[in-house]
């Protein structure tokens, strides 16, 4: 879902969740894994970027059903992100990850100077610290960036990444950040490859069943305040949308739609992108189910949601990664930590980021 993230202290947090942020945020995220969900301890993380602007938006009076009979011209490209302004865009979080990752999130200049973030042949690439061997508990240098501008209801928000960042122990997430909780477009941990999506709210917002999408529902409750803050999560239908599967399958591309009747989520394999997104011009009517839908017949739009800012990030360890860590490898998070050569896969390469307008 989305929500704008200012001053929060959040319990326990899911993995697999969406949502947006206006501010300079304070948000929080950590998780632990549980039958396909996550739960997590309480974590605070504070941004320390200027106010971000947001993108106005003609609010979309359509329903789920309705939006799909659109046009193509439902939709205006109101912002490109890629490799010719992507860090223009973004601040640097620099301040100790509030999911107890084991990372040290660095600034920009840092980032550029250790090689963390480039932009080449029409690729963004963020990553971790690959190179360094460390001592015992002390953090791998990687990155955390928030998007200055915020989004809201009316959006169409689209991610294409040719990779997401997959390693031991990994935790890397695309989500969104208001006032009130995070939720996560794309997040996974460890050696998973089908990604996870999950709304965290305040108390009374619920998943409508049965969800008019392909995914499998995890959770039906959002409250941040309910079953350590697993959120209502929902399982992507397909096995490479995530980790070394994703990659293998060229990448994707991930879209989540923003109206008053709810929130979805697409993916689509490379070779699976519409033609209609390719050339701008996006009709969601054609695309079939979501992965994911939360009806806003049981979590408004205006009551649990506010403008968002988008969040990227590569942590390793922490409240989730960590808990489910020996669920995939031998030793221990901490450990694997201290080798560089467990990643070299953790960075993400990103096509661009675009925000459509419902007209």
């Amino acid at each position: 879902m989305l929500i704008l993230a200012q001053n929060m202290t959040k319990p326990t947090t899911s993995a697999g969740s969406f949502i947006l942020s206006s501010t300079s945020a304070v948000a929080t995220r950590s998780s632990a894994t549980s039958a396909g969900s996550s739960t997590s301890s309480a974590a605070q993380q504070t941004t320390t970027s200027a106010p971000a602007t947001t993108l106005s938006t003609s609010t979309a009076t359509s329903s789920p059903a309705a939006a799909t009979s659109t046009s193509s011209s439902y939709f205006t490209l109101a912002a490109t992100y890629d490799s010719t302004n992507f860090f223009d865009k973004f601040d640097f979080f620099n301040d100790t990850d509030p999911t107890h990752g084991t990372v040290v999130y660095v600034d920009q200049s840092t980032a550029e100077a250790d090689g963390l973030i480039s932009t080449a042949d029409d690729i963004v690439t963020i990553k971790m610290d690959d190179t360094t061997t460390l001592a015992s508990g002390v953090g791998r240098n990687s990155v955390r960036v928030t998007s200055k501008e915020t989004i809201s209801v009316g959006t169409l928000l689209v991610l294409d990444a040719e990779k997401i960042p997959y390693g031991e122990g990994l935790w890397p997430a695309f989500w969104t950040v208001g006032d009130d909780w995070p939720n996560d477009i794309v997040e996974q941990v460890d050696n998973n490859n089908t990604n996870q999506m999950t709304l965290h709210t305040k108390t009374g917002c619920t998943l409508y069943e049965p969800m008019e999408a392909v995914g499998t529902v995890l959770n039906t409750n959002c409250s941040a305040y309910f079953d350590g803050n697993a959120g209502c999560g929902v399982k992507d239908s397909s096995a490479s949308t995530f980790g070394s599967a994703f990659e293998a399958v060229g990448g994707g591309v991930f879209a989540t739609y923003w109206s008053e009747e709810g929130v979805s989520i697409w993916s689509f394999a490379r070779d699976e992108i519409p033609a209609d997104l390719t050339s701008d011009s996006p009709d969601v009517s054609s695309w079939g189910e979501p992965k994911a839908f939360w009806s806003s017949t049981t979590c408004s739009m205006d009551e649990y949601f506010g403008p968002q800012t988008i969040v990227i990030n590569i942590t390793v360890c922490g409240d989730w990664a960590g808990a489910t860590y020996s669920q995939f490898y031998s030793g221990t998070c901490a450990d694997a930590v201290m080798d560089p050569e467990n990643y070299t896969n953790a960075e993400w390469k990103i096509k661009y980021v675009k925000i459509y307008k419902a007209k």
